[in-house]
């Protein structure tokens, strides 16, 4: 059947759609939970109402299912993490914006932390997309603090590399102390290491009348 005038699909194309995404978001859950290895395509299978050979239909291998989990929803880094940085005001609020996107979607998180973990194994199917995703990240986090130099946001004594690594180390961090414990303030903790990178706030000089009550105070 043709594809609707609006551009959405009808008939077997939209069934055969949302069986995908039914597919692609229990695989998410299971993932999360139990991670790559632990996960059978038969229990996925059962998950979803469908015999095997009808998932293997959708997805030949756990392989492509694996990929498309981690291409879909805009999990791509470089796709989330530019979409908050243009919703935000300055470079270092655009950052910070990653860590509310993050803190909105456990289930996305989780499934990263758990199989990004399981992924540090070379022979990981998903080892080089993590390894890409890290590097991403990290090259985004210098930009912003590059960019964050230029405005006069951060220091310029900054070395930026450290910072970026500083950076992408805390946020990583910060999601498996989440995910153990939801009262964490990734957002406020993250901010926290920002405030450290930015220009000190210049004192004002003391005023002349508060200098000679203190040395009254004092007894001089």
């Amino acid at each position: 059947m043709a594809a609707a005038r609006n551009g959405t699909r009808r008939g077997p194309y939209a069934k055969s759609s949302h069986q995908r995404d039914r597919i692609i978001e229990l695989a998410l859950d299971y993932f999360g939970q139990q991670g790559y290895h632990g996960t059978s395509m038969r229990e996925i299978a059962r998950g979803t109402g469908l015999s095997q050979a009808g998932l293997l239909y959708h997805f030949p291998t756990k392989t492509d299912l694996l990929t498309a989990v981690l291409e879909s929803r805009d999990t791509l880094p470089e796709v989330a993490a530019r979409s908050a940085v243009e919703r935000a005001q300055d470079p270092l609020a655009g950052m910070t914006a990653v860590i509310v996107d993050n803190a909105s979607n456990r289930q996305l998180v989780q499934m990263f932390t758990v199989v990004s973990a399981e992924a540090t194994d070379e022979r990981h199917p998903a080892h080089g997309y993590f390894r890409q995703r890290s590097q991403i990240v990290i090259a985004l986090m210098r930009a912003g603090l590059e960019q964050a130099v230029e405005q006069g946001l951060v220091r310029r004594d900054l070395n930026v590399d450290y910072a970026a690594r500083q950076c992408q180390a805390l946020m990583y961090g910060l999601q498996v102390q989440w995910l153990f414990d939801p009262s964490t303030d990734m957002v406020g903790l993250f901010q926290h290491l920002l405030d450290g990178f930015a220009v000190p706030t210049p004192r004002p000089p003391p005023d002349a009348k508060d200098s000679r009550r203190a040395a009254d105070a004092s007894g001089q």
